[in-house]
């Protein structure tokens, strides 16, 4: 389909040739093509100089197109790598081989190529620019040169420079300091302080006080038990057997 309009009269596509030869003119933008004039920015008439010079307008309106598609092409790939990042590269480009013939049938991409306009190639540099690796062999280009590459072909990618810019600068404000992970202390019990009667020795006294002699280490102190009459004993009863 790309060839197909390639083959007719692409009027878009004639204004940008003409603009190409008429960039040292000092006539840009008062030479009209059937009645339109070249509005672009400069450099969109510079990049436009190869074509201009090639020996037939059909044959540049052929390379056109076909760099038209392979846009629209790397257009689908960038943006189903950005909804389905888990698929493999083979399934992303199964995918992108069965989109790409529906995606023709969309009336801005089917303009774009039946006139020779710049939309899909500005497209897909901005979308390569925000979403994509913006990979170039083994390195990496920097953030917002895509996107103004496509401002300078046609102004309308200008609206995306502030998105650019905020996803490129760094973000200090709003950023919280998180305090380094020390380790919390460990809070050993403390030994319990023994518990001191001032009353007559029992057998359960005897034995709690063994006990706080064992957990802190020492052997526990004999303890001598009167033989006389306790309190609330009877008479002639011998004292507690606290073996």
């Amino acid at each position: 389909m790309c060839l197909w309009f390639a083959s007719a009269y692409q009027g878009d596509f004639h204004v940008y040739l003409n603009g190409a030869h008429d960039l040292f003119s000092g006539a840009l933008y008062s030479r009209s093509t059937r009645g339109e004039l070249f509005t672009y920015p400069p450099f969109a008439a510079l990049f436009f100089v190869p074509l201009a010079h090639m020996a037939s307008s059909i044959a540049a309106q052929v390379i056109w197109a076909l760099l038209n598609a392979a846009a629209l092409v790397g257009l689908l790939d960038v943006s189903i790598k950005a909804v389905r990042p888990h698929l493999t590269r083979r399934s992303r480009r199964l995918w992108v081989l069965g989109l790409s013939a529906p995606a023709l049938l969309f009336d801005p991409v089917l303009l774009a190529l039946r006139d020779g306009q710049v939309d899909v190639l500005v497209t897909f540099l901005v979308v390569w620019d925000l979403i994509g690796g913006r990979r170039l062999g083994g390195k990496t280009a920097p953030q917002g040169v895509a996107t103004g590459l496509a401002a300078a072909i046609k102004l309308t990618p200008l609206i995306f420079v502030p998105t650019s810019c905020s996803l490129s600068a760094p973000r200090k404000r709003g950023v919280v300091s998180q305090p380094s992970a020390s380790p919390k202390p460990l809070h050993l019990p403390s030994r319990p302080a023994p518990h001191r009667r001032t009353g007559p020795t029992t057998c359960s006294t005897t034995r709690g006080w063994a006990a706080i002699s064992a957990y802190r280490g020492c052997s526990p102190r004999p303890i001598r038990v009167s033989s006389e009459r306790l309190p609330g004993s009877t008479t002639g009863r011998s004292p507690p057997d606290c073996s």
